[in-house]
């Protein structure tokens, strides 16, 4: 529940670094 009390854009950019590293490792 600790992301839903983060920032809409800062649980945005979180997901984006995310996405980003499993697609480098994918």
């Amino acid at each position: 529940m600790k992301t839903f009390s983060a920032k809409p854009h800062e649980v945005k950019r979180e997901w984006f670094v995310v996405d980003a590293t499993d697609k480098v490792l994918g």
